[in-house]
């Protein structure tokens, strides 16, 4: 019979050998099961282009073969920035500049997923060029409702920086729909009042 030791040695050795296998996500295949999630750094300039700093911290993560890199969420339009320094996939320039650097991680064998977000009520207008923080509802003067018009937009800004995040040569996007954000406001009974279509049942508000 086995000791509590060995036991828990024997586990140590499987998931070791199991983190070092490839994994397949969808079309993707994942060279390893290490993961790099999402954090927010502030290595992106005032528009939302990446910086040096950046480039360097992800490619570091890929030369110590950290198999899939979530490089920080990146908005999906200016109106949406919460937070000083983060990163934008809305423009061209912004995708261009990406480009060579995800080439570069690819060479190590690592993939590149961006994270898009809207920070809904959470933006600042200190940072996003003055437009109040946006949601489904609105509960200060401070706020401002969506319209069906601007949620139409909306969704048309996640689809353009999902293609702009292809142009980038990424491997994939994730959708940020977590933390009291933008979507998750939308998915949530208590910070979603809606009546219309974008409201009220679990489908209308998913």
């Amino acid at each position: 019979m086995k000791t509590k030791r060995q036991i828990i040695s024997l586990l140590f050795k499987m998931s070791g050998s199991i983190l070092f296998t490839p994994k397949r996500l969808g079309n993707l295949l994942v060279p390893n099961r290490f993961m790099r999630s999402a954090t927010w750094e502030g290595f992106a300039d005032q528009d939302g282009r990446p910086t040096r700093k950046l480039f360097q911290m992800i490619t570091n993560l890929a030369a110590g073969n950290v198999g899939l890199i979530i490089p920080g969420a990146v908005y999906v339009t200016k109106r949406g920035q919460g937070m000083k320094g983060e990163s934008g996939l809305c423009t061209l320039e912004q995708a261009r500049m990406w480009k060579p650097e995800i080439d570069k991680i690819h060479k190590y064998g690592s993939k590149l997923v961006f994270q898009l977000i809207h920070n809904g009520t959470g933006a600042d207008p200190k940072i996003n060029g003055g437009f109040p923080p946006s949601g489904p509802t609105a509960f200060s003067k401070d706020q401002h409702e969506l319209t069906n018009a601007e949620i139409e937009d909306l969704i048309q800004e996640f689809a353009d920086s999902a293609q702009l995040a292809h142009y980038a040569n990424a491997d994939g996007v994730q959708i940020h729909g977590a933390h009291g954000f933008l979507l998750s406001e939308f998915l949530s009974p208590a910070m979603n009042h809606r009546t219309d279509k974008w409201g009220g049942s679990f489908e209308n508000r998913l």
